[in-house]
């Protein structure tokens, strides 16, 4: 797929997005493409769905209760720069989800994938067209899946060691979405919302609201971190909170 795409690239302002390809392993393999990285690991045990799962309303395992057993495939998004500069605390996101079974029948979870649909579980068999569907529903996401300058808040204080690794190597803690919650609808498409969180009284509360584009706010909701039990270290910056938060 990634010799297909580069080939219509032939120009010089498009080699800039060229696609690379690499196998990590046994279990995993890499997409680079522009300042964007999809990681795909397959995990080496099968699993199985709780029983409140809605999988279990479907036909077909209904008749066959061992065709529920799967094995995943995840597809994380990272940034480039976090593997180049070896940032180890930079952030990665679980963008999509691929459940495969004995059959070869599979659905998916995640962002914009058009497979998701547990009613049809069964129908769809995995090859060579519905890979390359998954993985270009990742890409189109992953290209409009911008990296948001943190709230003031989330980066307000750093502590010495971080300023030390920073000046070495580039090393401050990267991430799509710090300081903001992960959530389904947080790329924008007409007029998409994202959830921001904001901190006072000195961390132990914070205050988390859907903004959009333009600024707007939709919902308020504060929550008192000492009655969580999240764990936010001032010197070594808010960000620790904004993974805690992150649905």
């Amino acid at each position: 797929m990634s010799n297909d795409v580069n080939e219509m690239l032939v120009d010089e302002d498009n080699r800039r997005v060229r696609f690379e390809y690499r196998d990590r392993g046994k279990f995993e393999a890499e997409l680079k493409f522009a300042d964007d990285i999809l990681l795909f690991s397959m995990h080496t045990d099968v699993f199985q769905f709780d029983r409140d799962h809605p999988i279990w309303k479907n036909d077909y395992v209904k008749r066959d209760p061992f065709a529920s057993y799967c094995g995943i495939i995840s597809v994380y998004n990272f940034l480039t720069d976090s593997f180049k500069y070896n940032r180890k605390d930079d952030l990665g996101y679980l963008i999509a989800r691929i459940f495969i079974n004995k059959d070869k029948s599979f659905f998916t979870e995640g962002k914009r994938q058009e497979t998701k649909k547990l009613s049809r579980f069964g129908e769809w068999t995995i090859d060579k067209a519905a890979a390359v569907s998954i993985v270009e529903t990742a890409i189109i996401y992953t290209l409009n899946f911008d990296l948001l300058a943190p709230p003031y808040e989330v980066v307000a204080v750093a502590s010495v060691e971080q300023m030390n690794a920073k000046i070495d190597s580039s090393k401050m803690q990267t991430g799509k979405r710090l300081g903001y919650a992960f959530r389904s609808d947080d790329v924008k498409a007409n007029g998409g919302w994202y959830e921001k969180v904001n901190f006072s009284i000195g961390f132990m509360y914070c205050r988390r609201y859907l903004c959009n584009s333009s600024g707007e706010k939709r919902h308020t909701q504060g929550t008192d971190l000492r009655r969580t039990g999240a764990h936010v270290h001032p010197a070594r910056g808010q960000s620790r909170f904004s993974q805690a938060t992150r649905h």
